[in-house]
């Protein structure tokens, strides 16, 4: 295995960053083809990059064309979501169902579908962009231009977004979550919550209540349009 940080600035930092992990993986493995799943709305050819909210500068960019270029095999993108959601289907938690709905939660939230055994890809290749759906009217900003949108409130960005607006709301009950930011709200991170709402900080357990309640309110509608047998829940 190869494993790099993802660059900040997104952007050709990233496609080369991407090709330096498939390339040292390709001294030790002999293949034809290499998959590409990344976060965003994947072209239905799956070579082009539509829109990616949570990634600099990838907008309308060639991924198919400028990887293949730096790695030298024949390379297929797919969305990070739908990637996932097939390895379940096929090797995984959804490998006994026929109907599933796959929700990656991480910065943001990503979806796969499978309906009768098929990958739902939809009329131009972003079927499931489930994260992207209005949950909130007139809500937060998204990264894709909307407001409201399911990842604004159920991710991880958005636990993060209901801390800080916690801490302001409650100043005197996050003394002790700070402490393990050194006082900080800019360095408070996801993994200090986590630990703080494990060892039972209420402060922190709220905020994954709340987060919790908007992930299963987007849930319940979605199994109301899709009757899946199973969801599987996966991601960072």
């Amino acid at each position: 295995t190869s494993r790099k940080d993802t660059p900040k600035n997104g952007g050709r930092e990233l496609t080369l960053t991407i090709a330096e992990v498939a390339k040292e993986l390709l001294t030790q493995h002999k293949v034809d083809h290499v998959g590409i799943s990344a976060a965003g709305f994947v072209s239905s050819d799956r070579k082009t990059m539509l829109a990616t909210p949570n990634i600099k500068d990838w907008n309308g960019v060639n991924l198919e064309r400028e990887l293949s270029g730096l790695i030298g095999t024949k390379v297929v993108i797919e969305n990070d979501a739908n990637a996932a959601a097939w390895g379940e289907f096929v090797y995984g938690a959804g490998k006994s169902a026929n109907n599933m709905l796959m929700v990656t939660v991480g910065t943001g939230i990503g979806g796969g579908i499978v309906i009768d055994g098929n990958l739902l890809r939809g009329a131009f290749g972003t079927a499931a962009e489930i994260g992207h759906m209005r949950l909130v009217q007139e809500g937060h900003m998204c990264g894709c231009g909307a407001l409201g949108c399911f990842e604004q409130y159920a991710s991880g960005s958005g636990l993060m977004r209901h801390v800080r607006d916690l801490i302001t709301a409650r100043p005197d009950d996050a003394r002790q979550l700070l402490a393990r930011a050194n006082g900080s709200v800019d360095q408070l991170k996801g993994a200090h919550v986590t630990e703080a709402a494990q060892d039972g900080d209420a402060l922190a357990i709220e905020a994954f209540n709340i987060t919790a309640h908007h992930l299963g309110a987007g849930l319940a509608s979605l199994c109301v349009i899709l009757d899946p047998e199973i969801i599987v829940i996966g991601g960072g």
